[in-house]
């Protein structure tokens, strides 16, 4: 940090002391959460109780996060701006399905709404 000019220092301050809207952060908070809860729910089930290898958890929340955005798959990868046409979801999804399975959990629950998220986790 020393190393910074202290113009970018100033730069960085400034952001710290600015509001976000209150739809953005309910949305972080809702995604922390409910992975929060996902993980919980989902490693208890898988590893505690059936006793299943590590990381078979993730494989089955990923299953059925895959299973719940199947009815809108392509077009919530759409909510990514630059993913505006049919060909360019589908190239994203060839890099998307060689992503380990965290980095993919985590980009299925940041594109979904905080209502999806609720719906999801109210189904499982």
């Amino acid at each position: 940090m020393n190393k910074l000019p202290k113009e970018i220092i100033y730069k960085i301050i400034s952001f710290t002391y600015s509001p976000q809207p209150k739809y953005l952060t309910e949305d972080i908070i809702s995604f922390y959460l409910s992975k929060q809860i996902c993980n919980f729910l989902y490693h208890d089930y898988w590893i505690i109780q059936m006793g299943n290898e590590t990381l078979e958890d993730k494989y089955w929340l990923l299953n059925n996060l895959f299973n719940y955005t199947n009815k809108f798959l392509h077009s919530i990868f759409t909510r990514i701006p630059l993913l505006n046409t049919q060909n360019k979801v589908i190239n994203y999804m060839k890099c998307f399905n060689k992503t380990d399975i965290n980095t993919q959990i985590n980009i299925l629950f940041g594109l979904m709404t905080p209502i999806e998220r609720n719906i999801f986790l109210n189904t499982r």
